[in-house]
């Protein structure tokens, strides 16, 4: 089950870690597993906190070059699923990004939104939506997208990461 319009590889985790990369600087205190959801298409990248850990982790992937150029207007929208979390601000934290990397290699510009430990972006089942635009800036020579997740306050808890879609609303005549 794939959008052929998306940008993005493997954006239902059928194929579990395929065409992403997972960088964990928690010191080994998390733990990456694809699971089926009821409430998702294919798989979600489930991400697991243990009690006592600290850091956090983060899930990238470069966009193809060729799908993009400066000016068009990409629109990024992912579902996610949160357990388990202390609230509070300052404490657990998931936060999407989309990166736009210059040819220096410095960044050009950086768009995220970070969701807090509490039920605001959620529906009854626990799911929320996240989506936004924006527009490729001049200089830009690479785009990623990423998934970010810490805690800072050590609580067992979980994040679920499904249906990651980027489009490029330009090319489709959506712009």
């Amino acid at each position: 089950q794939h959008d052929q319009t998306g940008m993005v590889l493997n954006p239902m985790f059928n194929n579990d870690s395929e065409s992403w990369v997972i960088d964990d600087y928690s010191n080994g205190g998390m733990v990456v597993s694809y699971d089926y959801h009821q409430s998702f298409v294919g798989k979600t990248l489930k991400i697991t906190r243990s009690a006592g850990t600290a850091g956090f982790l983060q899930v990238k992937q470069d966009l193809p070059n060729n799908a993009w150029a400066v000016g068009d207007r990409l629109g990024m929208s992912c579902k996610f699923l949160t357990d388990g979390l202390p609230g509070g601000p300052g404490e657990s934290m998931l936060k999407f990004e989309v990166r736009f990397w210059g040819g220096s290699g410095g960044e050009t510009q950086g768009l995220w939104l970070s969701v807090q430990c509490n039920t605001t972006y959620q529906d009854p089942n626990g799911v929320g939506t996240f989506a936004y635009e924006s527009v490729v800036p001049a200089g830009t020579t690479q785009v990623a997208i990423r998934f970010q997740v810490s805690e800072i306050n050590p609580n067992t808890s979980k994040f679920c990461i499904g249906e990651v879609m980027v489009r490029n609303h330009t090319r489709l005549a959506l712009a």
